[in-house]
Formats: C-alpha cells, structure tokens, sequence
C-alpha cells in the first residue's frame, strides 16, 4: 500500500476512507481536480484505439468471422481508458480496482478464446466462463493485497497463461492466424512495462511535469491491445 496521501484540500478526500492505492507513481499529486494529471490525461490514447477498432474493423464494409471478439475488444479498451483515468483522476483504492477489472478483461477474455481453440472450454458459455474467471481473479487480488504482496502479481500470471496458450496452439497448428501482429502487439506492452518501471523505480522521474512514464505505458499498451485485436482478427480455424 502506497504511504502517500492526496493533499488535505483534494476534492477527493472522501475516496481515502476505501484506502489508498497499491502504487506510488511518480507524478506529484495535485490539489486540482484531477490528482494526477499527466497519467489521467493520457488515457485518451485508449479512446483513440477503441475508437479506431469500431469503426474501422467492426463497422466497416469488411465481413470478419471474429466481428464479435473485436466488438468485446473495443468496448473493453473504451473501459480501461475510462477506469484508469477514473484512478488516476482520484488515487483512490476504489478506482484502482476498477482500473485493474480493465487489466483482467483485456488479457482475460483471450485466454479463454485460446482454450476454447485448444478444446478445453466450450464456446457456448464464455459468458459464463469470463465471470468464473473475474470472480477468481478478484478473489486473488484482494488475497494479495490482504497478505501485502503486490498485486500486480496477477498481471504476470495473466500474461504466462496467454502466452503458454499460444505457445501450444502454435504448435497443433489449429488456428491459422497472421501472428506478425502478435509479436507487434507484446513489443509495445513491453516498451510499456519498461517505462512503467522507470516511473516507478524513480529513474526516470520529473514529479512535476506531465509526461510520465506511466503515461507512456498509457501510449504503448494502447497500442498493444489496437495489435492484438489485429492479430484476432485473423484468426480462423485451420
């Protein structure tokens, strides 16, 4: 749990009775409306993919067997957009856990996509497995953070599974997919975690400026999530 508190006149003081957050960004906490403004601010890179990814791959002229996937994918973007500015905006616990529910249904939702490929989950019931799965990562985070392990423990498990996933599809060949988007995908969220540990490792940090790393990371992933719906869809059976 982050030691540092918003200012005493923050208009979101009444936030700090659900805690405070995991993480201490680098970025000073302002008195404004906004706690952390860079950070907030650059969550608009995730509108502008989501926005990207309605209209051009799902309203556009093109017909795509995974119309459906990507719609999920683009809604999901528009979220983390939402919810991370809505964290960075207060630094609040509350909003921290909406900002990491966007993190689980970015990776999450893929995962299932990939063991249902695999034959192990029915594809009828994603709904029903995608709730399963949200309900069981909730229930880790809050273990976590009950037993004052980081939480982002989660993130790291959540990007193994998918990548044993793929790991195996690639090897039973039972899906044909153009994944020169995928390895461009885990590029950027890779940038994305190196000037995330910048910011928080205090290497690169300005606290009174408005670029961060993490607002870069803001960028990168942005961009990652626009590759890997590119990289969905071209998925088709083999």
């Amino acid at each position: 749990m982050s030691d540092v508190s918003l200012p005493s006149n923050s208009p979101w003081q009444f936030l700090a009775a659900f805690g405070r957050p995991d993480i201490r960004w680098c970025e000073k906490l302002s008195e404004g409306i906004l706690a952390e403004p860079g950070n907030a601010l650059t969550n608009i890179f995730y509108a502008l993919v989501a926005l990207f990814l309605w209209f051009y791959y799902i309203r556009g002229k093109e017909k795509n067997q995974n119309r459906d996937r990507l719609k999920l994918m683009a809604v999901v973007c528009l979220y983390t957009g939402l919810a991370s500015f809505l964290y960075h905006t207060t630094y609040s616990f509350l909003f921290q856990v909406f900002d990491f529910s966007a993190i689980f249904l970015i990776t999450l939702p893929v995962i299932l996509w990939n063991l249902q490929a695999l034959g192990q989950l029915n594809e009828k019931n994603t709904a029903i497995q995608l709730s399963i799965g949200m309900l069981g990562l909730f229930s880790l985070f809050f273990l976590l953070r009950f037993m004052a392990f980081p939480v982002q423990l989660l993130i790291g498990l959540l990007m193994l599974t998918f990548l044993t996933t793929e790991i195996v599809l690639s090897f039973k060949k039972i899906r044909v997919q153009e994944r020169k988007f995928l390895f461009i995908a885990l590029a950027f969220f890779v940038a994305g975690f190196y000037f995330n540990f910048l910011d928080l490792s205090k290497k690169w940090c300005q606290p009174e400026h408005l670029i961060h790393g993490h607002g870069v990371w803001h960028l990168m992933s942005a961009l990652g999530i626009g590759f890997l719906a590119r990289y969905t869809k071209s998925w088709r059976k083999s």
